[in-house]
């Protein structure tokens, strides 16, 4: 159902009737005639569309235009007479920041951004901060110095609002402390189960996962593995332990996208319910060559009886990237990403248990070139079956 909103883009009230479907980016561009907002990924990766949703830069690709009554929207359209644009767009050009321009509104936008939050942001700082608009052309070298230009040369005082303070890149990341819960009992024994997948982005950044799978075995023996930390991190794909005391964990996840590799090397903290089965794993970790750093924690529950043949497993994953390679983190592809990932540390599990798994050793990776592939084939497999569907029935109506 269509729905009114009224927004105020650029300073101006907008009052229109949009489809659900609706993108920002596509409300803008060809219902505001604001085409200074560009679209290229559609994914949310590329930052090409960049602009500010009520003060803070978003994505107008994958923001529909109905969840946004009331909201403030500013383009690059509407920055003509502010002073801190002026003086970051004058940078850009003295220093080179551009070049066939097309990713330059949304770097722009996030550079102001970053002048404004910082008042002493690094080179890293910034590097981190611009890694969510991808640019082609320059190698981001005149970018990065266009923004240490505006620090430079710019007070403070003119241009900082709600300044934040640089996370060290070191440092390990809090978590909130787990509360165990009562686990429902459920019986396995009626049929088999479909696999449920929930993927999710809150307003913090944070994607959150939840999967479920059955294993082959009873709930103390499946329990018993997920004691042996160990062994339940060699069954998933691309990570290792390296030590264990307590409930104190370190290790790493090594990941490879095409020429790209990173191994984020942290540590974690486990607690545990062995009364109701439930666990959580949490930590953070960064990855030196590129100055990304990811948190996150695991949260798994084992349902089902003790003298029965099989354990539903079930588990939530919520993870955060940060730096360079959160890029990657495409949002239209990470349900169907995590879906294999969970089906490949399953299959590891069971294997595991029954004695069948063959060891990888240290050189196990997880290669995200390989799940893009993937994901692809699937999606073009599917859609060929479709069209070859719709074909026949043409046929056979005529």
């Amino acid at each position: 159902m269509n729905k009114n909103i009224s927004i105020i883009i650029n300073g101006k009230s907008v009052e229109a009737l949009v489809e659900p479907r609706t993108s920002l980016a596509d409300f803008l561009r060809d219902k505001q005639r604001l085409t200074g907002t560009k679209l290229a990924c559609e994914h949310g990766v590329c930052g090409a569309c960049t602009v500010l949703i009520n003060g803070a830069p978003g994505r107008a690709c994958i923001t529909f235009a109905a969840t946004l009554d009331g909201a403030k929207i500013q383009t690059i359209e509407g920055f003509e007479n502010d002073d801190v644009m002026e003086v970051v767009r004058n940078a850009f050009h003295t220093k080179h920041g551009l070049q066939c321009g097309f990713c330059t509104a949304g770097m722009l936008i996030t550079a102001r951004d970053i002048v404004t939050r910082f008042p002493n942001a690094d080179e890293q700082t910034i590097r981190t901060e611009l890694s969510g608009n991808l640019c082609r052309c320059t190698g981001y070298m005149g970018i990065v110095k266009a923004v240490q230009k505006v620090l430079e040369e710019m007070p403070a005082k003119e241009r900082v609002r709600n300044p934040v303070i640089p996370k060290n890149p070191t440092q390990t990341f809090p978590f909130k402390t787990f509360q165990p819960k009562s686990s429902t009992q459920t019986n396995t024994s009626s049929k088999r189960m479909t696999a449920k997948r929930v993927s999710e982005k809150d307003v913090d950044g944070w994607i959150r996962l939840t999967d479920r799978f059955i294993v082959a075995r009873n709930r103390d023996e499946t329990w018993r593995l997920f004691s042996d930390f160990a062994r339940m991190a060699s069954c998933m794909p691309g990570a290792s332990l390296t030590k264990a005391d307590g409930d104190q964990l370190e290790g790493q996840v090594r990941i490879a996208f095409g020429p790209i590799r990173a191994s984020f090397k942290g540590n974690a903290t486990v607690q545990r319910d062995d009364k109701n089965y439930e666990g959580v794993i949490a930590g953070g970790g960064n990855d030196s060559s590129s100055g990304s750093r990811a948190k996150g924690q695991v949260t798994y529950q084992l349902l089902g009886g003790n003298s029965g043949e099989n354990t539903i497993v079930n588990l939530t994953l919520e993870f955060q990237l940060q730096g360079a390679l959160a890029q990657f983190s495409r949002v239209g592809l990470i349900q169907e990403f995590s879906a294999r990932l969970i089906s490949s540390f399953a299959k590891n599990l069971s294997d595991e248990i029954e004695g069948r798994r063959k060891e990888n050793g240290d050189k196990t990776e997880l290669r995200v070139s390989g799940l893009v592939w993937s994901v692809l084939a699937a999606r073009l497999k599917a859609l060929w079956l479709k069209i070859s569907g719709i074909g026949s029935s043409n046929r056979s109506r005529s």
